[in-house]
């Protein structure tokens, strides 16, 4: 499993960073022409205008167990 991002800022803005499992070098070697071809874009969800964005995984409803 891996860790949760790390979420802090100076600016009081979220940011979040992961480290990778893998290196590099088994990054590229795993995508392949093929599974580039393949691939799909992830849904982008950007708040609602005047929400105020919420921390993935803290609190939300959303969540599942």
């Amino acid at each position: 499993m891996q860790p949760l991002p790390k979420e802090s800022s100076p600016g009081g803005e979220s940011v979040s960073h992961s480290e990778a499992a893998q290196s590099h070098e088994e990054i590229l070697e795993y995508w392949t022409p093929a599974r580039m071809a393949e691939a799909k874009p992830r849904e982008l969800r950007l708040p609602e205008e005047g929400s105020a964005p919420q921390a993935a995984g803290r609190g939300s409803s959303t969540r599942e167990s």
